[in-house]
């Protein structure tokens, strides 16, 4: 164990930085935001955390990039996915930035990603 001076495991260290770096510094007392993930985000989240974990950083519902969601305009969404051009498509039609879709999923988002984002797609969302 790290903290009686032994090493971290990797999940650890993936659990310290899913919390220390993406939720812990969202979440503000009594706000509650959505957790989306894709089929990497989510697996990555399922190993290294529990709900509680979840939960006593503000995250109160973990939906699928994916499949179809249901508009929560007055909660943020904290995206956790890889970065490529089908995820990005997604992330955009949410907040209406698609034609063919009006409206937004969602009050705000967080963006995170399993790997570095090539610049080019960073841009494209921006």
């Amino acid at each position: 164990n790290a903290e009686y001076g032994g090493t971290m495991s990797l999940k650890d260290a993936a659990r310290k930085i899913i919390v220390d770096d993406m939720f812990r510094p969202l979440h503000i007392r009594g706000e509650w935001k959505i957790l989306v993930v894709d089929t990497l985000g989510k697996k990555i989240i399922s190993t290294c955390l529990k709900m509680k974990d979840m939960l006593d950083n503000g995250i109160t519902l973990i939906e699928d990039l994916d499949k179809p969601r249901q508009p929560l305009t007055y909660l943020d969404a904290v995206y956790f996915v890889r970065p490529n051009q089908k995820n990005i498509g997604h992330i955009k039609k949410d907040f209406g930035e698609v034609r063919e879709y009006s409206g937004r999923l969602y009050k705000a988002a967080h963006l995170f990603f399993t790997e570095i984002i090539p610049d080019d797609m960073l841009v494209d969302i921006a």
